[in-house]
């Protein structure tokens, strides 16, 4: 696609779950990239989540971002995501710059008080998560949690980013 795989620009209480963005089935490659794997605009009580392992997206092979927020946005929750990686989370399939480009407000990124909800953020050429308001944009309320970045899903490998979390 020349944008992104999937855009939520209205409403809530959306789900994404159980999708592979910018891969190939069924060996996970970076073969059908999209510009952002998902590009979200809209407000409140969203996500993009399963449980890490079984029911979470793979976010991969993007030639720009895996996920982006505007500025606009808010109340996102990311959960139990691959970014950056392959289906199995072991090896890397990087989005072309960033994993997670968060702009707006109160977006949440993993969660430990719930099991298996926290992303695998790796792999990706630039940085794994980036929360960027310069230098215009409202930017604050974002909370980052229980994620292995940087790490393969085990977290007993490497998959570096070029910068795990980037806050601008």
């Amino acid at each position: 696609w020349d944008e992104a795989g999937i855009r939520i620009r209205f409403g809530s209480g959306n789900l994404v779950a159980q999708s592979w963005f910018g891969l190939n089935m069924p060996y996970g490659l970076a073969a059908a990239p999209n510009n952002v794997g998902i590009s979200y605009d809209a407000s409140g009580n969203n996500s993009i989540s399963g449980t890490l392992g079984f029911s979470g997206n793979v976010i991969s092979g993007n030639t720009n971002f895996g996920i982006e927020t505007s500025s606009e946005s808010s109340g996102l929750g990311i959960y139990g995501n691959l970014i950056g990686t392959d289906p199995d989370g072991m090896i890397a399939v990087p989005n072309d710059s960033l994993g997670a480009y968060i702009r707006g407000l109160n977006h949440r990124i993993g969660h430990i008080s719930i099991p298996l909800s926290g992303n695998v953020i790796s792999g990706n050429i630039s940085n794994g998560i980036q929360i960027s308001g310069y230098p215009h944009d409202t930017d604050s309320g974002h909370v980052i949690e229980g994620n292995i970045i940087g790490l393969n899903r085990l977290a007993d490998a490497e998959i570096p980013n070029q910068v795990g979390i980037y806050v601008q």
